[in-house]
């Protein structure tokens, strides 16, 4: 099962107008669909072990687990990677919106969410305690070489202008593959190429040295190629330190001839993709080329902001500091943080970094959300604590530990290369990933990689030795007859195991396949409701919601086309069901407000609903100007500009005097002014929004509006 793990996600993904989530959806079902099938075949594993001492390839997971407690190097990387999933597990049950923190912001993507990381460490135990022969090793190993020659060979095509997956309007000139982003596809190929490396120079016939050595530069040429495509900074560096780390450890484990072979294949691979990328730098544009790329890296490194990275780092720093959280007695439908006490050990839980983040209140003058540090160690202190990010580096530190013991016997015990340069590939990968973790996101490609390599570590000395367990145990004096024993035990565990398979298929439905169904299903939605068939597209989107009633995104787009018809209440009221599920979702909170205005503009009775709308939204997003504006705006459409004056201070506060943000917000003040008959004041808002951007979007009104209050001056009427 591991196999289809590390073949299938890397590829999978669906048109882009055949499935909502096209990218994600996919490579999630499959990553839960292997850990459940996992979870089964261990069942059955249990069940045939009849008495429960089963021995060689049919002891169960349990006595493999046993068998494999820590007594070696490789296999603390077990109890670091088990405790890291324990911290994952208590700091899901302490969680403000723990619902979120198990099953993911939007069930069946690609989140953090406890589900998640549950079946990431499943594909770990599934091969640490499974993967005991060389030819199970190098079949796990091609296939992730084989996987990535399907997704360097697919970014290569984008980058050149073909794309079969993706509508032309959604095209990039960066290369994303089949991961949907530029820098997931990166992080995974850093992985996969050091891996792709050690096994084509590994394999050789009865072909020459330099036959042998071209066909291999042709294979990691393709996927230097992808590489470069992604313009990925991060995952650059990166690869740059694995390829060091791969040479270097090919010099001391293995000599000079080999170093030679592989630094022939890195060197000829590197030169032929800077020719391509030269020849061919001309069909994109000049700061998209890869050079340009290179060089904007100096700059940004010399700065310190790494494309606002440092921004993010800084203001992620102080919520480990200080865990700021929203204040749920001032907003009753927003959910408290119990035990704050405790938040520095646990964090906030899995999937709230989002909302530990704007609570800090972090000045932000677009629409984007921040839903990541860009660092995976400050990712995990703000999301599981202290004690996650302990166990997180004590997973690293056993990783390490298990490398360098494993290095030290390869040298030692000299290794055929066809163990040997596995083993290299493997260390040097996570190398690399380490030091790009430092600046990137971690995703479901690259961490199922991540997870299946710890497993290999940890199963690596069984299979350099080739061992496979054939402990036979004794039956002891005195005991029952092993026969009967078995017998009963045996037809007791196989009803047992006929039980669970069936409650894990139909949880593999509730929690995996309908996701994938409704996703599919409410996808043609929008392009039938274009076309005028409102019936069909709302008979879509309500059967995607009966299929996936948990699903944020499905209930919104339903509340967009009930507001595009005019039913703004029923749009409200559907957003509402999402709330219910996530009261910390900021986007369903915008849109429930804007839904509200609209109904209050023809019912004063849904006034009070979408000012405490719009106060939620701002409370959840404190930093960003833009709804503290929208609540001004609308205390004055409402007839309340004295209650608008305070929401502009604080808008002020975050805009300073940058335009256009600014010129908004001292426009609107102009217009609370206006209405308060303080004409003076909406004189001088107005002149500064001018003097701040002459040509801000609302300048032609804001001189209007002036010309106005001067002809009242002269006339005496102002106060």
């Amino acid at each position: 099962m591991w196999l289809i793990a590390a073949g299938l996600i890397p590829v999978a993904m669906a048109p882009a107008t055949a499935m909502v989530g096209y990218v994600q959806i996919p490579k999630i079902a499959l990553l839960r669909g292997t850990a459940i099938v996992l979870v089964a075949l261990w069942c059955w594993e249990w069940a045939l072990s009849a008495s429960g001492e089963g021995t060689g390839s049919q002891a169960s997971l349990g006595q493999r687990l046993k068998a494999a407690r820590p007594k070696s190097a490789a296999q603390w990387v077990l109890l670091a990677a088990g405790l890291f999933f324990g911290v994952n597990v208590l700091s899901t049950a302490l969680s403000p919106v723990w619902r979120v923190s198990l099953w993911g912001y939007e069930p069946g993507w690609d989140t953090y969410a406890l589900y998640n990381v549950a079946s990431y460490f499943v594909l770990f135990l599934a091969v640490a305690t499974h993967l005991r022969r060389p030819a199970q090793l190098r079949r796990l190993l091609w296939v992730i070489t084989a996987a990535t020659l399907v997704v360097s060979v697919y970014a290569i095509s984008q980058h050149y202008g073909f794309d079969p997956m993706l509508p032309a309007e959604q095209s990039d000139n960066r290369a994303q593959s089949t991961s949907g982003n530029p820098v997931f596809a990166g992080a995974y190929l850093l992985l996969a190429i050091p891996l792709t490396l050690a096994m084509v120079i590994s394999t050789r016939t009865a072909t020459r040295w330099p036959v042998h050595i071209l066909a291999a530069s042709v294979v990691v040429t393709i996927e230097f190629l992808a590489m470069a495509f992604t313009l990925s900074r991060g995952p650059w560096v990166g690869l740059i330190l694995a390829l060091v780390v791969f040479l270097a450890l090919a010099q001391v484990i293995l000599g000079i001839r080999w170093l030679a072979r592989a630094a022939a294949v890195v060197v000829i691979s590197a030169a032929v993709t800077v020719l391509v990328v030269v020849a061919t730098q001309g069909n994109v544009e000049p700061q998209e080329t890869v050079g340009a790329r290179a060089i904007s890296t100096i700059g940004d490194v010399q700065s310190g902001n790494l494309s606002g990275r440092g921004v993010i780092w800084k203001t992620t720093a102080k919520v480990i500091l200080t865990h700021p959280w929203l204040d749920s007695s001032q907003f009753p439908d927003l959910p408290s943080l119990s035990l704050p006490w405790l938040r520095p050990l646990v964090g906030y839980g899995p999937e709230m970094f989002t909302n530990a983040y704007a609570s800090e209140n972090e000045p932000q003058l677009d629409s984007g959300l921040v839903d990541h540090a860009h660092n995976f160690f400050l990712q995990e202190t703000v999301e599981l604590g202290a004690l996650g990010l302990v166990a997180f580096l004590g997973l690293l530190a056993a990783l390490a530990a298990a490398a360098v013991a494993l290095l030290r016997a390869a040298r030692r015990e000299a290794y055929a290369p066809a163990i040997s340069l596995p083993l290299l590939g493997i260390v040097s990968a996570l190398a690399g990933r380490v030091l790009e973790q430092m600046v990137g996101k971690a995703q479901v490609m690259d961490l199922t990689v991540f997870w299946l390599l710890a497993g290999v570590l940890v199963a690596f000395p069984t299979v350099a030795a080739k061992v496979q367990s054939t402990t036979i145990k004794t039956q002891p004096v005195g005991s029952p007859d092993p026969e009967q024993s078995k017998q009963k035990a045996g037809s007791r565990r196989v009803a047992e195991a006929v039980v669970m398979t069936a409650l894990l298929a139909i949880a593999l439905w509730q929690t995996n396949g309908r996701y994938v169904y409704a996703a599919s299903v409410s996808a043609p939605s929008t392009t039938i409701f274009q076309t005028g068939d409102y019936p069909q597209a709302l008979r879509l989107l309500d059967r995607s919601i009966n299929l996936a009633p948990d699903s944020e995104r499905h209930l919104l787009r339903k509340a967009a086309a009930l507001d595009l018809l005019g039913f703004d209440v029923e749009a409200h009221q559907t957003v509402q069901r999402a709330i219910k599920r996530n009261p910390l979702s900021q986007r369903a909170w915008i849109e429930a407000a804007e839904y509200a205005t609209k109904q209050a503009r023809t019912d004063d009775t849904w006034r009070e609903t979408a000012i405490n709308d719009l106060k939620v939204a701002a409370a959840l997003l404190p930093g960003y100007y833009v709804l503290h504006n929208n609540l001004a705006a609308t205390y004055i459409e409402f007839q309340q500009p004295k209650d608008a004056l305070p929401e502009l201070q604080r808008s002020l506060v975050i805009t300073g005097t940058s335009p256009p943000a600014a010129a908004d917000t001292l426009f609107i003040a102009g217009i609370a002014y206006i209405n308060l008959n303080m004409l003076d004041q909406a004189t001088k808002m107005l002149e500064v929004s001018l003097q701040v951007d002459p040509g801000h979007r609302n300048a032609a009104e804001a001189r209007r509006l002036l010309a106005g209050i001067a002809q009242k001056k002269s006339s005496g009427q102002a106060k």
